[in-house]
Parts: C-alpha cells; sequence; structure tokens
C-alpha cells in the first residue's frame, strides 16, 4: 500500500509539483509546493 506521501503527490500531481517538507506537528504535515497550474511568472520574496 503506498504511503500518504505517495498518494498525496498522486491527488495534486497535474496542478502542483511538491519539493520538500517544511515541518510536522501533532495533527498536520506542511511542505513546500510549486503552483504548476499558474501563468504568473513570480519572483521570491526579498524582504
Amino acid at each position: 500500500m503506498p504511503d500518504i506521501l505517495d498518494r498525496l503527490e498522486a491527488a495534486v500531481a497535474d496542478r502542483t509539483a511538491l519539493q520538500r517538507e517544511l515541518g510536522r506537528g501533532a495533527v498536520a504535515t506542511v511542505h513546500l509546493a510549486e503552483d504548476r497550474t499558474s501563468t504568473t511568472a513570480r519572483s521570491p520574496s526579498t524582504s
């Protein structure tokens, strides 16, 4: 049986690319992701 990350990646693969895990707590895990559907070029924040 695939693990939860494999299932998550498969569920959002057409619109989001998961990059890496940012943090984990008691009830959630947060991942850095790239929006594949955005047509607007964005530069990283410098602030």
